[in-house]
C-alpha cells in the first residue's frame, strides 16, 4: 500500500472504544471527529434524530426532496479495505497471517492479542451498525478492488459478525478487478493518465453497472441520489466518473472530459428526450489515508451518525475527513447537513 503511519504502537492503543477515552492526537481529523460524536452521543435530540433514520432541517421540503431521499431512490457504496474494514493496519502494520484467527498469530504477545482482539471487535461493532443503518437509508453495496473471495476470507477470520450482517441484508460484493478484461474497459484504461484514473475507472465501471441495475425497477427511472463511502481516490473517481458520463449521456468508456464536481453548479441537471428533468445528487465521503483500527472504528462511527442526513440533503455534497483537523470545520459539516448553511 505505500503507507505513511502516525498512530500508535498495539502496546500504546487506548483501551476505550471511540467517545470513552482517549483518540489521536490533539489537531487531528480523527480525534476532532471523537470528540463531536460523543457531543453527539450526549445529545438525546440528535439520538432520537437518528433513531427514527431522518435528519432534521431547518429547510423547506418538497415531494420531490422526499423522493429522491427515499430508500427506494438511494444507491449507497462502501469500499471494503481500510474502509469498512481494517486491512492495512491489521495485514501490513501487524504482519498477521490472513487465514488465522488473531488469536493464533504466533509472532503476538498475549497481551498484544487481547488488545488486537478487543480493538477488532469495535471497529466490527461500528462496521456492523453503518451497514445496518446504511440498509434503511437505501439500497447498500460493497465494491472492492482486492481479488474476488478477500471479503468473505477476512469476515470469515477476523469479523464474523460483518459477515453475517452481509448475507442477512443481502448486500452485494462486486470485485472491480473482473472489469479488467472487458474490452472497452481495457481501452479506456490504456488510456488513463495517472492511477486515480485506471483504478477509478475499475471501480466507475462496477459502480455504474450496480445502478444501473438498482434503477431499473419501472421505466423510465432516473439516476437521483448517490453516496460512496471509501478512504481512497478511486472510489471518489469512479463515482463522479460514473455519474458525469450518465450526465453526458456518453458511455464510461468514452469519458473524454474530467468528472464533474458534487458540487459544481448546473452540472447534475438535464432535460432527458421526454421533456423530465433529470436531477443526480452525487455524495461522496472519504476517510483518512491508513487508519488504524480506533481511528477507523471512530470514522465509521461518525459516519454512521451522519448518513441519514447526507442521504437527506438535496445537493452534491464533497466530504474528506482528513480535512477536518478541528472541532470548528467538524461543526461546519454538521450545520450544513442539518440545512442551516448551504454545501
Amino acid at each position: 500500500y505505500g503507507r505513511t503511519r502516525h498512530s500508535p504502537e498495539i502496546g500504546a492503543l487506548p483501551a476505550e472504544a471511540p467517545g470513552g477515552g482517549p483518540g489521536g492526537p490533539t489537531g487531528s481529523p480523527v480525534e476532532a471527529l471523537r470528540r463531536h460524536s460523543l457531543k453527539l452521543s450526549q445529545d438525546q435530540a440528535c439520538q432520537a434524530a437518528a433513531a427514527t433514520g431522518g435528519a432534521t432541517s431547518s429547510r423547506p421540503r418538497s415531494d420531490s426532496q422526499h423522493w429522491f431521499a427515499d430508500p427506494a431512490q438511494t444507491v449507497i457504496v462502501f469500499d471494503w479495505d481500510d474502509t469498512l474494514f481494517p486491512t492495512g493496519y491489521l495485514i501490513d502494520d501487524l504482519k498477521l497471517d490472513w487465514r488465522q484467527p488473531v488469536s493464533a498469530q504466533g509472532h503476538l504477545r498475549n497481551s498484544a492479542k487481547r488488545e488486537v482482539s478487543r480493538t477488532l471487535a469495535s471497529c466490527e461493532r461500528f462496521a456492523v451498525e453503518i451497514l445496518q443503518r446504511a440498509s434503511t437509508c437505501g439500497h447498500v453495496v460493497v465494491v472492492t478492488l482486492a481479488a474476488k473471495g478477500w471479503v468473505e476470507q477476512a469476515c470469515s477470520v477476523f469479523y464474523p459478525k460483518v459477515g453475517e450482517e452481509l448475507k442477512r441484508l443481502q448486500i452485494r460484493i462486486v470485485n472491480a478487478m473482473e472489469y479488467k478484461t472487458h474490452k472497452s474497459v481495457s481501452d479506456a484504461s490504456a488510456a488513463c493518465r495517472s492511477e486515480e484514473e485506471h483504478y477509478g475507472l475499475l471501480k466507475g465501471r462496477a459502480i455504474s453497472e450496480e445502478i444501473n441495475t438498482f434503477y431499473s425497477q419501472y421505466e423510465g427511472q432516473t439516476w437521483k441520489n448517490v453516496l460512496s463511502i471509501g478512504d481512497s481516490r478511486f472510489e471518489r473517481y469512479g463515482l463522479l466518473a460514473a455519474g458525469t458520463a450518465y450526465m453526458s449521456r456518453r458511455r464510461l468508456s468514452a469519458l473524454d472530459i474530467r468528472p464533474f464536481s458534487p458540487v459544481q453548479r448546473g452540472a447534475w441537471t438535464k432535460v432527458d428526450e421526454d421533456d423530465h428533468v433529470v436531477r443526480l445528487r452525487v455524495k461522496c465521503c472519504k476517510f483518512v489515508d491508513c487508519p488504524d483500527m480506533l481511528e477507523l472504528a471512530i470514522q465509521l462511527d461518525m459516519a454512521c451518525k451522519w448518513l441519514p442526513h447526507i442521504v437527506s440533503l438535496n445537493e452534491g455534497f464533497d466530504l474528506d475527513f482528513q480535512a477536518l483537523v478541528d472541532p470548528s470545520r467538524v461543526g461546519i459539516v454538521e450545520s450544513v447537513l442539518r440545512g442551516e448553511r448551504p454545501v
